[in-house]
């Protein structure tokens, strides 16, 4: 079928993720696998928030190709605690990074190539260092920037190396942050097991406040300051 993830490496992919440890992360995450007749869309999402990424994967011989990396924002957490959405979408790029590693290492693959719109590749633009070569190209799809990833199994280690220092740093900010901001406070106070609930249950609710807030008429000051 196409160019898409053999079946053993999307098992393994899957058993990877349910092996994250949780305690060294600050949030949950799951995941779907689809094939379509060219590729493999993988979808890691981000329990609770609302916040996911969809990757096209194709598979070959030379190289892992990355057709797509699409984030779903969730508007309402940045609204919420702009401290916290932060954390999460840094946290969840690191782990979508973390994914795309994995795949050509167990595939073993030299490297990843990227091919992403100019706004999917912005995403990617901290971690520029990560990648030996970048360029715009023209495809059957448009113009593209294209990401060279080196995924030896020495530049994997040197990723988690990496990706390790700067959970530190965010779990460290976290809890500076949490003196100003109430709902980091609550979070990081919520058993571990009870997290994800607090925040969808906390969305869910900031949710039905803004939809509520939008249906308030709003007080004609002007019109009534001419009645006087």
């Amino acid at each position: 079928m196409g160019n898409t993830l053999n079946l053993n490496l999307q098992t393994g992919l899957k058993a990877y993720i349910k092996c994250w440890k949780s305690e060294e992360l600050l949030f949950s995450y799951g995941c779907k696998v689809v094939n379509t007749a060219k590729q493999t869309v993988f979808h890691l999402h981000q329990l609770g928030t609302n916040l996911s990424i969809e990757m096209g994967l194709e598979e070959h011989t030379e190289c892992l190709r990355l057709n797509s990396f699409l984030i779903k924002d969730n508007e309402s957490l940045e609204r919420t605690s702009e401290s916290l959405y932060d954390a999460a979408l840094i946290e969840l790029v690191l782990q979508a990074l973390d994914v795309i590693y994995f795949c050509a290492h167990y595939g073993s693959k030299p490297e990843v190539a990227f091919f992403l719109t100019k706004q999917e590749a912005a995403q990617l633009d901290f971690y520029s260092y990560l990648f030996s070569e970048i360029s715009i190209i023209s495809t059957a799809e448009g113009r593209r920037k294209l990401l060279i990833l080196p995924a030896s199994k020495y530049h994997y280690e040197e990723f988690l190396d990496e990706k390790e220092d700067i959970e530190s740093q965010v779990q460290r900010r976290m809890w500076v942050q949490q003196k100003s901001d109430p709902l980091i406070r609550q979070y990081l106070q919520v058993a571990r097991s009870h997290k994800v609930s607090f925040l969808s249950t906390l969305l869910e609710r900031k949710e039905k406040l803004s939809v509520s807030e939008s249906n308030v008429v709003s007080f004609p000051r002007q019109s009534f300051c001419s009645l006087a």
